[in-house]
């Protein structure tokens, strides 16, 4: 049976913070596959730190070669 690559879903909880994200770093150094997440209410925070959040977000995807930043806009819903 073929080894399977490690997978890792990194929820950017607090902020966007790089230097100092042990839990980032760590999923970053399995070398499989990384999916970060980050959830972001725009109505609470306002205009001016909403434009600076999209712009940490596009410079963190582009540094890492994510490749996808994927932007939904909605209500939570939760499953049974």
């Amino acid at each position: 049976m073929a080894e399977q690559k490690p997978v890792t879903i990194h929820w950017f909880r607090h902020g966007l913070r790089l230097h100092d994200n042990p839990a980032l770093l760590d999923g970053l150094a399995d070398g499989g596959d990384f999916y970060p997440v980050f959830i972001f209410d725009g109505e609470v925070a306002g205009k001016i730190v909403t434009f600076f959040v999209i712009i940490l977000l596009k410079n963190i995807f582009c540094f890492f070669s994510f490749g996808l930043l994927l932007a939904k806009k909605g209500h939570l819903v939760l499953g049974n």
